[in-house]
């Protein structure tokens, strides 16, 4: 299951007041609540400061605002608090995704501010947002990264990180996560439902090959066909030249593709069988 990361800098808004603050946290918390009893996420929030550090107004901290959740008397301040919170964002991470996050680097952002966010688009996280901000409104958020490789090929790439700041946004992160795919499903058994499952997209013969033999990675290739069947969607409704992708799109260098074994393994039939 996918985890949460809280945006922090989402929290803070000198146009607000305590309450609205407060019924922010309050819209956040239901949604939250609603993803773990849907299996889309874990308990676990991941974030930069804890609760005391993160200030949203002079002197009225996140965890300010969790007690006024508890003084008007909701309950989603038990759930917040009953949440496992990792602190700072990389406790208990691999060194694996330690070294793909030091080699990243955020536009337009510090990577102080951006953690969150390349955190979520390194390993499909759900970011946890205040909509303080008309970006932090939206159920999908883009950030371009730039990545070095361990080739030393830096690449730079534009993510779609799945955000929740209001719990309407919930709906539509359960429908790009698939919850109707049965996670006992193999490969060679989820084929025979991939059309059902992505009616906006078409598979050539290759496809059935590959995924016999994926194995752990079969959830990885859910999320990222259910991001290519939305693009494909609303790409068909709304008639325009190209697509709006909501996951990572981008071609092979021409380093790469000079390197004949690389370039084979990136040819694939075509639905025709060509």
């Amino acid at each position: 299951m996918r985890e949460m990361i809280f945006n922090h800098q989402s929290a803070q808004s000198l146009d607000v007041d305590r309450e609205t603050t407060v019924d922010w946290l309050h819209d956040v918390v239901q949604g939250m609540s609603c993803l773990v009893q849907k299996n889309i996420t874990t308990t676990v929030l991941r974030m930069h400061k804890s609760h005391y550090e993160i200030v949203c107004l002079p002197e009225f901290t996140l965890a300010s605002a969790m007690q006024s959740l508890r003084e008007r008397g909701f309950r989603d301040n038990f759930f917040f608090q009953k949440l496992i919170t990792k602190v700072p964002i990389l406790s208990d991470t691999d060194d694996e995704l330690r070294n793909r996050f030091a080699g990243c680097e955020a536009h337009d952002m510090t990577m102080d501010d951006a953690g969150p966010l390349v955190l979520c688009a390194l390993t499909e996280g759900i970011l946890i947002s205040f909509p303080s901000r008309p970006v932090w409104a939206e159920p999908l958020v883009e950030i371009r990264i730039s990545e070095l490789f361990e080739d030393e090929e830096i690449r730079e790439e534009d993510h779609y990180v799945h955000n929740l700041s209001k719990e309407s946004h919930t709906e539509e992160i359960k429908n790009m996560h698939l919850s109707h795919c049965r996670a006992s499903m193999d490969g060679k058994e989820w084929w025979k439902e991939l059309k059902d499952n992505f009616p906006n997209l078409e598979f050539g013969p290759d496809v059935h090959n590959s995924l016999t033999g994926v194995g752990s990675q079969l959830t990885t290739i859910r999320r990222k066909l259910s991001s290519l069947n939305l693009s494909a969607k609303k790409w068909q409704d709304s008639g325009s030249n190209e697509p709006t992708w909501f996951t990572r799109v981008s071609p092979e260098s021409a380093e790469r593709m000079r390197n004949p074994k690389f370039r084979n393994s990136r040819k694939f039939l075509s639905i025709t069988g060509k």
